[in-house]
């Protein structure tokens, strides 16, 4: 069984962390651009 989407968007983004994509300080893409980039909707990409 596939896990849930927000899960998914959650470890590739840790992933993303730790492999030194993002550094402290960086600023993520504004929200809709990264939902378009890793292809799952704006609500799941959300801080709400």
């Amino acid at each position: 069984m596939n896990a849930p989407r927000h899960k998914l968007l959650t470890r590739s983004l840790r992933e993303e962390i730790t492999s030194g994509r993002w550094k402290i300080g960086d600023r993520l893409p504004p929200e809709v651009e990264f939902a378009v980039e890793r292809g799952v909707s704006r609500t799941t990409c959300g801080a709400r």
